[in-house]
């Protein structure tokens, strides 16, 4: 509801000193994007699975920018039993990496990673982020950045038309 967006915006100002200008619930009812737009202030939200490029979406007479999120390179797979080592989440992190920088060649493309303190930051499981850190630094032009960088970049870059 509206009510619930504006005491999440209040509440996330209050805690950080900074308004967020982006949108993530993970579950999102089915007008959120309406009321996101409404509220103004979010230059972006991330509530879509589907790609591995932002991209526009109308929403009313607005365009609005969609920064999509991808679940399967999330640590939360730990407790899935997808990864059941460091290595292995390693492993597809630079496989994900792999496919993604090739065809970034052509394209500019985005890979975003989901951790979590509860998890991840446990010893025998951190070592897969640090790997991975270091692995993807050892390439040129790639870019480690917050979503709110991510969306300013290609607002910039690539202007709603």
């Amino acid at each position: 509801s509206r009510e619930d967006i504006r005491k999440a915006v209040k509440t996330i100002e209050y805690l950080t000193g900074t308004r967020p200008v982006g949108w993530y619930c993970r579950e999102p009812g089915m007008n959120i994007r309406r009321l996101l737009v409404e509220e103004g202030g979010f230059i972006y939200d991330s509530d879509v699975y589907n790609d591995e490029i932002p991209y526009y979406v109308r929403v009313g007479s607005k365009k609005h920018l969609i920064l999509p999120y991808t679940s399967d390179c999330n640590d939360f797979h730990y407790w899935m039993g997808k990864f059941t080592t460091s290595e292995s989440f390693f492993q597809y992190l630079k496989d994900s990496f792999d496919v993604l920088y090739g065809e970034g060649a052509a394209n500019p493309k985005m890979m975003s990673i989901g951790t979590h303190v509860r998890i991840s930051s446990k010893p025998g499981r951190i070592v897969a982020l640090e790997k991975f850190i270091r692995y993807a630094k050892s390439f040129s032009h790639v870019w480690f950045a917050r979503r709110d960088e991510i969306a300013r970049w290609w607002l910039k870059n690539y202007p709603p038309t």
